[in-house]
């Protein structure tokens, strides 16, 4: 069992389960849109880029065609320092009809470093752009322009910096909203898991879960509440059942009185308690002529006559003291701290309060007499030693034709 608790403990809760689902959900979600986004900025800058480019070109060769019809080549090299000062290409060329260099301008070495540098320049710009140069609709030179990606670089730099700046901030974000959002469902499931454990570990059916705002887990719960009401009714009357069949199992059914198993079972714990075996006595009691009874008047007759005598005898005992129906007409009181005289005084009580005629249902009028052993513990006896001597009394008393007796008296 501690090994299978050890297995779910090491496993994830719904929280971090939850959590973690929401995190890879924004990361593939802010992935897949930037990547796309980004790819679509890259399209949208290399239109822009060639456009660009042209209308560079399309500005040199307006600019330099003066300097191209008279064939001056520090005028079309100083244009081209000069436009190139903007960093709209890395390499220029400036021919005239003759398809001759006129003027030319490349950008520093320094400058064309990277391979990345180079792809990008390569995706962008595959081929230079040659821009015709024209004077009175002939054409006089050509300017042929090779772009540069430096513009470009730093835009996919910013951009992966702004889509990581945003992946980190949705992921945030998305952790606080999962906390919120699913802190009703987790709080929930943790009131089902708590209430299911005490009821399983304390037996505590009576506990409720919470209602949930969300309608499945509502309904949930209601069901659980519904398993525990049943859980707790079953519970109540099992508890019902056993206490019933404990004491019938004590009990006797007729009298209510306990039997005889539970008076040995309550004499056999006096014997062996030291204070109490000094001062305990048995009264046996055995009721005359209930057989006669039984066969003159009925079992009913017989069973009032068995309940009269035993209400009696509680009557006229302390509480401290135990009564016991043995069976038959045999009943038997346990009298702890009492000494002989108590004892006598109890058995001539009862025989005194048996003097008085018992009705039967069919208004007749029964005398019924008892016969009584009693038996004294010195503190040695043991429990089935008490017992006989008792059963010895009783016999002797009987033989005498009723009344009481002591083990220790000779009349009674």
């Amino acid at each position: 069992m501690k090994k299978h608790y050890s297995l779910i403990s090491s496993r994830p809760t719904l929280r971090q389960t939850v959590h973690r689902i929401h995190l890879i959900m924004t990361f593939v979600t802010l992935s897949a849109v930037g990547l796309f986004l980004s790819l679509l900025a890259l399209f949208a800058m290399q239109k822009y880029a060639e456009d660009n480019l042209k209308q560079t070109a399309s500005t040199i060769a307006h600019t330099v065609r003066a300097a191209v019809i008279v064939n001056d080549k520090t005028a079309a090299n100083e244009i081209l320092a000069i436009v190139a000062a903007h960093d709209s290409f890395t390499d220029a060329k400036i021919f005239d009809a003759k398809k001759q260099i006129l003027a030319s301008w490349k950008a520093d070495q320094e400058t064309q470093t990277s391979n990345f540098k180079r792809l990008i320049e390569y995706w962008l710009f595959s081929e230079p752009i040659t821009f015709p140069i024209y004077h009175q609709q002939q054409q006089v030179g050509s300017v042929w322009l090779a772009g540069n990606s430096e513009h470009v670089i730093q835009f996919i730099y910013q951009s992966l910096l702004v889509m990581f700046a945003c992946l980190l901030i949705s992921a945030v974000l998305s952790l606080y909203l999962s906390l919120r959002m699913h802190d009703g469902i987790v709080r929930t499931l943790q009131n089902i898991s708590g209430v299911a454990h005490d009821a399983r570990q304390r037996r505590a059916f009576s506990q409720r879960v919470p209602s949930a705002k969300i309608a499945e887990l509502h309904e949930l719960s209601q069901v659980f509440n519904n398993l525990l009401e049943e859980l707790e009714e079953w519970q109540h009357h099992l508890q019902t059942e056993k206490a019933a069949l404990t004491w019938q199992a004590q009990h006797d059914s007729l009298t209510g009185l306990p039997n005889r198993a539970t008076f040995e079972r309550v004499l056999a714990s006096a014997v062996n308690d030291k204070l109490l075996r000094e001062n305990a006595a048995i009264l046996f009691i055995d009721g005359n002529r209930l057989k006669y009874v039984n066969d003159v008047y009925g079992h009913a007759a017989g069973d009032l006559v068995l309940i009269t005598i035993a209400n009696t005898l509680k009557m006229k005992v302390r509480k401290t003291d135990t009564v016991a129906r043995l069976g038959g007409d045999e009943f038997a009181i346990l009298l702890l701290s009492a000494s002989r005289e108590d004892a006598e005084r109890i058995a001539k009580n009862i025989i005194h309060a048996m003097e008085t005629p018992i009705t039967l249902p069919n208004g007749q009028h029964l005398h019924i007499t008892l016969s009584i052993g009693i038996a004294l513990s010195n503190g040695d006896l043991t429990a089935e030693q008490l017992l006989s001597a008792a059963d010895a009394a009783i016999y002797h008393i009987k033989q005498r034709g009723g009344g009481w007796y002591s083990n220790l008296k000779d009349d009674g």
